[in-house]
C-alpha cells in the first residue's frame, strides 16, 4: 500500500499545503476590502487582502479590469485566478459566462462558467463578482461574490458548494420573485415567504445559513423566521423581508449554504 503523507516539517509542498488548506478551512477569505465597483465599463477592484487555498494576495492600488462591450447581454465573472508551480502568479481577470437579454437582470446565474479553473495547487479562480454588460451602455450590473468572515460583503463565500467545500456545505442560489407587502409601517415596508430547498438537514447537527445577493430598491434586510423539519428531500426556509424607504415591491435573491450549528 502506497501512503503519501505531508503536514510534518519539511514535508509540505505548495500544491499539498493549498489542498490542506482547503480542506480545514474556509477556502475563499476577504480579510481586507471593499466591494468592487465600476466606472463605466470597468470593475474597479479597491487595495485588498484575499486568502484562497493556503495563498494570501494582497494589493495595494486600484486594479482595474476592462469589460468587452457585448452585442447582447453578456455575463462575466470576475475571478482572482491563483496559479501554482513556476510562474507562482496572482491575477484578477474575466471568465465568459452566458449571454443574456439586452435589459437589466434580478438575480446572477445560479451556476458557474465551465471555463472557470477549479485545480487546487495548479490554476485555482476564486469567484469575486458576478458582472453584466449591455450593449448601447456602459453601466454594468455587479453581484458581490467575496465575504469576509461573518459575511461584512453579501456574498457566497466565493462559491459554496459541495463538489469543493464538503457535505455540510451544500449550497445554492433562492430567487424570489416581487410580490405585495404583507404590512406596511410608514415607509417600512415588510413580507414573509417560503423558500424550499433541495437539501436534507439533520437540525441537531446543522443548520441554514441565509445571505442576501440581492435585497430591494432600498434599503433591504433579510431575516429567517424559522426552518421547518425536512421531508422529501426538501427543507422549507421561511425568510422575512424588510424594505426600508421604498414601496417598490422587489425581487429578492439569496445564497444559502448548510452550515453545521457549531459555524
Amino acid at each position: 500500500m502506497a501512503m503519501t503523507i505531508a503536514g510534518f516539517q519539511g514535508t509540505v509542498s505548495e500544491t499539498q499545503w493549498a489542498k490542506i488548506m482547503t480542506a480545514v478551512a474556509q477556502k475563499y477569505v476577504l480579510t481586507a476590502g471593499d466591494p468592487v465597483r465600476s466606472s463605466g465599463r470597468t470593475l474597479l477592484i479597491d487595495p485588498r487582502t484575499s486568502v484562497g487555498a493556503g495563498v494570501m494576495v494582497e494589493t495595494d492600488t486600484v486594479t482595474s479590469v476592462p469589460v468587452p462591450a457585448p452585442t447582447t447581454g453578456q455575463w462575466h465573472l470576475l475571478v482572482l485566478r491563483r496559479t501554482w508551480g513556476v510562474s507562482r502568479s496572482a491575477q484578477y481577470m474575466l471568465v465568459p459566462g452566458a449571454t443574456g437579454p439586452n435589459s437589466a437582470q434580478t438575480a446572477p446565474p445560479s451556476t458557474l462558467p465551465a471555463g472557470r479553473n477549479k485545480s487546487v495547487g495548479v490554476v485555482d479562480d476564486e469567484p469575486v463578482a458576478w458582472a453584466y454588460a449591455r450593449s448601447g451602455t456602459t453601466d454594468l450590473q455587479i453581484w458581490q461574490m467575496s465575504a469576509r468572515p461573518g459575511g461584512v460583503i453579501p456574498g457566497m463565500w466565493a462559491v459554496w458548494d459541495i463538489a469543493e467545500q464538503g457535505p455540510l456545505n451544500r449550497a445554492g442560489i433562492i430567487n424570489e420573485s416581487a410580490k405585495a407587502w404583507d404590512v406596511t409601517v410608514g415607509t417600512t415596508f415588510l413580507r414573509q415567504f417560503t423558500a424550499p430547498v433541495p437539501v436534507t438537514i439533520n437540525p441537531s447537527l446543522e443548520t441554514i445559513q441565509v445571505t442576501p445577493l440581492v435585497t430591494g430598491s432600498s434599503y433591504g434586510f433579510i431575516t429567517v423566521a424559522r426552518i421547518d423539519p425536512s421531508a422529501g428531500g426538501v427543507t422549507n426556509v421561511i425568510i422575512r423581508f424588510m424594505q426600508v424607504g421604498n414601496a417598490v415591491q422587489s425581487a429578492v435573491s439569496l445564497l444559502w449554504r448548510v452550515v453545521p450549528l457549531s459555524a
